[in-house]
């Protein structure tokens, strides 16, 4: 499943410098199923069963690991979602967003890594079956075109998650008409200083 998104037009994401970059997120087989739109727990009922509804500020409820969620574990907590985000430029993540309820723990956490999944950033989500807000500042992301994002937790029925917020910074990208004249501009630099020698020669 995959989810195409211009910055200009979602909240989500954020892009600065000289090209925007556009963004897409993809739902790795891994990410634990959904319950039906209109499931109610705890008081808690998605608008959606797409497992990336939550980019578009659209609530899912993720099944608990005794409810059919991924039995794929880290640490004790069971996986949520993995999501697999490509930028079409070089784009640093800054900032994740997570809004929703049951974030249980203990080793409740959301992850950052790179194309080769190795983690870059690890924060300790909180709150139980509040809903709450939380937000997380990337101190070193490196530079690239591929991420992946995951969440683990231990709630046995239900995740529901309201929205999921990734912000970044594009990395600036000469346009072609810039190239172009640089390249006019040094070649006009070159015929100039060749002139120069001939006449003081």
């Amino acid at each position: 499943m995959r989810l195409n998104v211009m910055p200009a037009l979602c909240m989500f994401a954020f892009a600065t410098g000289a090209a925007n970059a556009g963004l897409v997120v993809t739902s790795l087989p891994e990410t634990s199923a959904t319950y039906p739109v209109g499931t109610n727990w705890d008081g808690y009922i998605p608008q959606s069963t797409d497992p990336l509804a939550p980019f578009s500020d659209t609530s899912v409820l993720f099944r608990g690991y005794l409810q059919g969620g991924s039995s794929e574990t880290l640490n004790g907590a069971h996986l949520i979602y993995r999501f697999q985000l490509d930028f079409d430029a070089p784009s640093q993540i800054t900032e994740i967003t997570l809004t929703g309820a049951a974030f249980n723990g203990p080793n409740s956490v959301v992850r950052l890594l790179d194309a080769n999944r190795n983690v870059l950033a690890t924060f300790n989500t909180f709150g139980g079956n509040n809903y709450v807000t939380m937000s997380f500042s990337v101190a070193a992301s490196p530079t690239a075109t591929r991420f992946f994002l995951d969440e683990f937790d231990t709630s046995q029925n239900y995740r529901y998650r309201q929205y999921i917020g990734v912000s970044y910074t594009t990395a600036a990208v000469p346009e072609p008409t810039s190239l172009a004249l640089a390249g006019m501009g040094m070649l006009g630099m070159l015929g100039y200083g060749l002139r120069r020698r001939k006449a003081s020669a």
